[in-house]
């Protein structure tokens, strides 16, 4: 992870927020725990009431509207209501939250 990565995560959240309020996005993966490779992707976690009505490909397709960073990306959206039931025990929803940055 570097600074660059970090501020274009911050442009990227407030061009979805445009559309999307977020309740929080969780930047985690290899790239912050610094164990990726050349080819590693950019994980992040996405909440927001605005996702209820929508399903998960639909969540995931209006993201990339807004996506300008030169690396692949894994979008994960929840609802508030989804992201407390998977935050619950051992999940990735909690291991973000351990060991992510909330951007």
């Amino acid at each position: 992870m570097n600074k660059a990565t970090v501020a274009g995560l911050k442009e990227f959240k407030k061009k979805v927020e445009t559309r999307f309020p977020l309740d929080i996005l969780i930047f985690f993966g290899s790239r912050t725990r610094k164990t990726q490779r050349k080819d590693s992707d950019i994980d992040l976690i996405l909440v927001s009431e605005k996702f209820k009505g929508l399903n998960f490909f639909q969540r995931v397709a209006r993201m990339y509207d807004f996506w300008r960073l030169r690396c692949p990306v894994d979008f994960i959206c929840y609802t508030p209501e989804e992201f407390k039931e998977f935050k619950q025990g051992a999940t990735m929803v909690s291991e973000a939250l351990k060991t992510g940055i909330v951007i």
